[in-house]
């Protein structure tokens, strides 16, 4: 006989999704509910193997990022919060449990006095007229030792209204090849 069949998904959440189907058979007028049982498991293993392969996915990003020193942030703009990786703790010297996420505590706690100007010259280039300016600047980590590091913007987005919403970005501790640039520069002036 002829099948109707029917099914709606739903989106329970960034994870889940539930499947409701209905199968009939016209001739039999029967629920063949062993049919919507494998439907629903396929799709569910399906989702799985997805969050496997993002976690995955994450765990080498992690891994390439602290083996590259650089470290990726969300700024939220309207509510001035920060969103950061792994890597831009460790970057910053600052334990997650001690973030804030606001943006004035990490430039008043974190960004060298004499380098600040810049920063907030950047952050304000952003959004009074939605220009990024990528630059070098100094970290002082709670322990007092100096890193430098080099930050960049990447994508900004807008809200619903055109007003800039979040702007993504880089943040790369440069200090080593600093520290070399500096004792290259220093022996070429003994010469």
């Amino acid at each position: 006989g002829m099948a109707n069949i029917g099914y709606r998904p739903t989106v329970t959440s960034a994870h889940e999704l539930s499947i409701e189907a209905h199968f009939f058979d016209f001739d039999e007028d029967i629920y063949d509910q062993n049919i919507t049982i494998k439907f629903v498991y396929k799709i569910r293993d399906e989702v799985k193997f997805e969050s496997e392969a993002r976690k995955q996915s994450e765990a080498s990003l992690k891994q390439a990022q602290q083996v590259a020193r650089v470290g990726n942030w969300v700024w939220h703009i309207q509510t001035n919060h920060l969103d950061w990786s792994d890597e831009m703790y460790r970057i910053f010297g600052i334990d997650q449990e001690n973030f804030t996420g606001n943006l004035n505590d990490v430039i008043a706690k974190a960004i060298h006095p004499d380098d600040r100007a810049a920063v907030e010259r950047s952050n304000r280039s952003v959004s009074e007229n939605g220009k990024p300016i990528p630059l070098e600047y100094r970290v002082v980590w709670p322990d007092g030792s100096l890193h430098t590091v080099w930050a960049e913007a990447g994508e900004m987005t807008q809200d619903e209204a055109g007003n800039l919403s979040t702007l993504t970005g880089i943040v790369q501790d440069i200090s080593e090849r600093k520290k070399v640039e500096a004792e290259r520069e220093a022996a070429l002036d003994a010469l």
